[in-house]
């Protein structure tokens, strides 16, 4: 993961300064769910219409918290957890003074056939972690559901999968896309 800083310079915007601060390595991983520019291949019951993981790139937004004591960040990214299924990957970057780095990360892919992707992520004021995405299967339509963690759990844990909507249906009419621009 990359982290950069930018610093303005409003009265000479040519001054202004966007640079590499860090760069921090996480647990391997493979992004791509089903190769490269295949853009419906999640399943979904009733069609041979697949939805995009969008597995190339990181899910907005990169939430920030400042506590008394570091500054965090928590993120989440969409990766192939094993045989072409979707999971989540996510992290909470700290900065306790001297540069941030890795606190924790964990890949989110509860052993049950579904897919998940397209993740929100946020952090409360008291370091709780929310994880909303999309869930879907050959046998289970496109849905909500969440995941979180208190800050007593063991680093790169979530507690239970919680779903937040059912899904009712396939999308068939809009191309491949399902959850766009999501945010928790």
């Amino acid at each position: 993961i990359e982290v950069f800083q930018l610093t303005p310079d409003f009265v000479t915007p040519g001054n202004s300064t966007f640079t590499t601060v860090a760069t921090i390595p996480i647990s391997s991983f493979t992004y791509t769910i089903c190769g490269f520019f295949n853009f419906d291949c999640i399943p979904q019951p009733g069609t041979a219409s697949g939805l995009d993981a969008l597995s190339e790139w990181p899910m907005q937004r990169f939430a920030y918290r400042r506590f008394a004591g570091h500054e965090s960040l928590v993120g989440n990214f969409t990766v192939n957890e094993g045989a072409g299924r979707a999971g989540i990957r996510w992290f909470e970057l700290r900065d306790t003074g001297s540069g941030y780095s890795l606190f924790q990360e964990g890949t989110w892919a509860p052993d049950d056939g579904l897919n998940r992707w397209m993740g929100s992520i946020a952090m409360d004021g008291d370091g709780n972690i929310a994880l909303g995405y999309s869930v879907s299967s050959s046998t289970v339509f496109p849905g909500i559901r969440y995941a979180t963690r208190n800050p007593s759990d063991p680093p790169g844990t979530l507690q239970d999968e919680q779903t937040m909507v059912d899904g009712g249906g396939s999308q068939t009419s809009i191309a491949n896309r399902w959850g766009d621009y999501s945010a928790m």
